[in-house]
């Protein structure tokens, strides 16, 4: 037996057997194609606590599970399921506490790229152990009532926990921190009038709530949710919360929560029955580099978005928020509503949503929704790539009473039908450096709307030429969008200061959520930019008015009526490469654009270097 390359063998074949061979390399190169086989269609998240992790991933048809860990990418070590499911979840223990692990998932003849994942460190200061026996403690509750800031309650399976309510609050640079040790399941947590306490590495079938009482600064960090999310509802405050790197599965509403500098980080949420999060009211809040995949009952008629604010709660109001790097993908209710965002807050102040560097695929709806019969104003999109497929009327976003939003550099593909338009109009509001393409009609003619765009004629139609699409949103260096993006606004003044006017601040944020301000590229071209970070905004009350003061450290070098692009978002992360931004959420040659959900991103591998065997 030997090999033989596929170009070679084609050159010696007559024709019905080349015909034989083409048929069967574009098969293996295409992938499993007649549903026998599965593919991984969600990316592989894992949530770590300090000597294990619990690691899920999901596959178009059902398949068994391993996992393969170790740390280098040689592994060593496996663990299996052999059960036939579609839904895939492995506890891996015995690990060792802050360290970094590589790690792939195979299910039957799929198998992911590597990915890494980092144990929790081994907590320091004051440590009580909360053990069946020879422990501080035998029950994680006692533990959380008896401390004092700085404690960690360290928690062994075996130790008595249920549902768990700490009985005091931490302080400022000490939080009281309840800790799995290795695989532990509590019932339930309630933060109700607690400050400065943190839940990490726990399994909980119980939801995340908070009955009573203002909370703030409550972590909720590294957990499996399982029938169960992160809801501490709109009835109380919630601020200064951070929910990171948890996976939630198999529930209701995914996050739901109120109040101000709330930060909802690299979370893996799917199989939600109502929205991957919603609230009912957020302020200099930051949703950034979620995935929510695989979500929403077909047919219940239900919404099942992304993320939805709906008026009507009983303390706060919505305004100032950045949605960044977010990924919904595969949400399906039979009905058409399920959507990315859709903001009905009865507030007639600018909301000032920036939306950027999100990956919207496969929802039975539509992209944005703003209001119905609510002002949702002074919205800003920038390097979105919405690819819906199911063409939904809607398109990108549906404007309703949305005005003076903006739009820029987005990329609308298998959205819209050839006839319709992707990006709304009203009052004050601007389309441009967007793209509409449907694979299925290269050629298309699109919209008026679309057409009274300055860039239409030069960017209608683009082909993304995406790696490996629908499962990875990167696009490969043949790609028509890349460096075809414009800039987001313009110096009006204050050049050689530390305080420039904007002609629109709206694009930028300057730290909500503690996260990293954005980071500015300004001048006339941006390989001669000057690079600088923001440390104040300051926004008008006024939704017409987009211009405004940028405050930075040091006097910026530009001169006035110079170009400004966003060069880092807020997870320091770049995001412009070449002489100009490309259109879409991925900007090609950054390493990473997003998050993941709680693991490094990963696809289906495209099979290289595919021989025939004769």
């Amino acid at each position: 037996m030997k090999t033989v390359p596929i170009q070679r063998r084609i050159s010696k074949c007559g024709c019905a057997h080349t015909a034989k061979i083409l048929v069967l390399a574009i098969l293996l190169l295409s992938g499993p194609a007649f549903g026998a086989d599965p593919l991984i269609s969600s990316n592989p998240a894992a949530a770590v606590f300090v000597t294990g992790a619990y690691v899920t991933w999901q596959t178009t048809t059902a398949a068994n599970s391993r996992v393969d860990y170790g740390t280098t990418t040689a592994y060593g070590s496996n663990v299996t399921d052999s059960a036939s499911v579609t839904r895939h979840d492995l506890v891996i223990t015995g690990l060792s506490a802050g360290t970094t692990y590589h790690c792939k998932v195979t299910s039957g003849s799929a198998v992911s790229s590597d990915f890494t994942f980092t144990t929790l460190s081994s907590p320091t200061g004051t440590v009580k152990n909360v053990k069946s026996s020879g422990g501080d403690y035998t029950s994680l509750d006692a533990c959380m009532d008896a401390a004092s800031p700085g404690w960690t309650c360290l928690t062994y399976n075996g130790a008595t926990t249920g549902s768990i309510t700490p009985g005091v609050s931490g302080s400022s640079g000490s939080y009281i921190t309840a800790m799995a040790y290795d695989n532990v399941t509590i019932t339930g947590f309630n933060a109700s009038g607690r400050s400065y306490v943190a839940l990490k590495g726990f399994k909980s079938t119980g939801n995340i709530t908070s009955t009573g009482g203002t909370t703030s600064y409550i972590t909720i960090d590294n957990n499996f949710f399982n029938g169960a999310g992160v809801r501490p509802t709109d009835s109380v405050f919630s601020n200064h919360w951070t929910i990171s790197n948890n996976i939630i599965y198999n529930t209701g509403v995914g996050v739901y929560v109120t109040g101000d500098n709330v930060l909802i980080d690299n979370n893996n949420i799917s199989k939600v029955t109502t929205d991957c999060m919603y609230d009912g009211a957020l302020t200099y809040s930051v949703i950034r580099n979620n995935v929510c995949h695989d979500y929403g009952p077909e047919g219940n008629g239900q919404h099942v978005d992304f993320f939805q604010t709906d008026g009507g709660q009983t303390v706060g109001s919505f305004g100032y928020n950045l949605f960044e790097g977010n990924t919904a993908q595969r949400c399906v209710d039979g009905t058409g509503n399920c959507h990315f965002i859709i903001n009905r807050d009865p507030y007639n102040t600018p909301t000032n949503m920036i939306i950027r560097y999100n990956f919207v695929q496969d929802l039975d709806g539509s992209g944005c929704l703003f209001g119905t019969n609510e002002n949702i104003l002074s919205n800003r999109l920038n390097s979105n790539t919405f690819a819906i497929e199911s063409k939904a009327e809607d398109g990108v976003f549906s404007s309703y009473y949305a005005n003076y939003t903006k739009s820029l550099n987005n990329l609308a593909y298998n959205t819209c039908g050839t006839s319709q338009n992707c990006f709304d109009t009203g009052t004050g509001i601007v389309n441009n450096y967007n793209v509409q393409r449907d694979s299925a009609s290269a050629s298309a003619t699109w919209g008026s709307d679309y057409q009274s765009e300055s860039t239409y004629a030069t960017l209608k139609n683009l082909d993304p030429s995406f790696t490996n699409y629908p499962y990875q949103k990167t696009i490969a260096s043949n790609s028509a969008l890349i460096d075809k993006g414009g800039n987001l606004t313009t110096v009006t003044s204050g050049c050689g200061t530390s305080s420039l006017v904007l002609a629109d601040v709206r694009w930028f944020q300057p730290g909500w959520a503690g996260t990293d301000p954005d980071t500015l590229a300004i001048g006339e071209t941006v390989e001669g930019a000057t690079i600088a970070q923001i440390a104040r905004i300051s926004y008008s009350d006024t939704a017409s008015t987009s211009s405004g003061n940028v405050t930075f450290d040091s006097a910026v070098s530009c001169t006035n009526g110079n170009k400004v692009w966003l060069y880092k978002k807020s997870d320091g992360v770049k995001v412009i490469y070449g002489s100009a931004p490309d259109i879409g959420a991925w900007e090609y040659g950054a390493a990473s654009m997003h998050g993941t959900g709680g693991s490094n991103q990963v696809g289906p591998l495209v099979p290289v270097g595919i021989r025939i065997v004769q």
